[in-house]
């Protein structure tokens, strides 16, 4: 029986935009496609070598450090519309969720680290540290933009947009909520978004 929650995660390359500073299993995106099928099983193809769907699950829990209990929202969190059959199979709703939870653990953050800051001050940290790039600069230092499976228009490039790559950092945090619920979810964004908040409470307040 598949257990609940966290286990040690690995010590993750720092991401630098290029190909070779990505996840170790996946470090070239452009090398192969991958597919799912109608059965729901899915395969992919990187890096000179094939991984069933199963094999991708178990690479992608040890990337977050989260052991799911459902798989089958690991695979909507990482299915681009591109992809999808429905885009409602897709992992666009997941990513709606997973912007507010993002946004309120943030929040209830900066609101415990900082009693000093007025709301306005709040306010601009909370966006810099929930914006776009800075989710699409954790979702690539973890490697999930080259976990992701995307239609074959949008394999073989270079690099995969930042809208892809925020995306999929708040699908995942949405499936982890669903799955683990907010103590789960809050530990994950916590022990991937404090480095950021930090960074930007230095240079924001002023």
């Amino acid at each position: 029986m598949r257990g609940r929650g966290y286990r040690q995660p690995l010590e993750l390359p720092k991401f630098d935009g290029s190909s070779a500073s990505r996840h170790p299993v996946f470090s070239d995106a452009s090398a192969g496609a991958c597919a799912v099928g109608r059965a729901g099983r899915a395969t992919g193809f990187f890096g000179g070598r094939t991984m069933d769907y199963e094999q991708l699950v178990l690479q992608c829990e040890e990337v977050l450090g989260y052991r799911f209990n459902s798989q089958q929202l690991l695979k909507e969190a990482l299915t681009h519309a591109s992809i999808a059959d429905d885009r409602r199979n897709s992992n666009e709703r997941l990513e709606f969720l997973g912007d507010s939870v993002l946004g309120l653990v943030i929040c209830h953050r900066l609101f415990e680290l900082y009693p000093h800051y007025l709301e306005g001050d709040l306010t601009k940290l909370k966006s810099a540290v929930v914006s776009r790039n800075t989710c699409a600069a954790v979702a690539n230092s973890l490697g999930l933009t080259d976990l992701i499976f995307v239609g074959k228009g949008m394999v073989g490039r270079a690099e995969r947009p930042s809208s892809l790559a925020a995306g999929v950092l708040e699908s995942i945090i949405a499936a982890i909520y669903i799955d683990g619920g907010f103590d789960a979810a809050r530990v994950f964004i916590l022990r991937n978004m404090e480095p950021y908040i930090s960074q930007f409470a230095a240079t924001t307040h002023q």
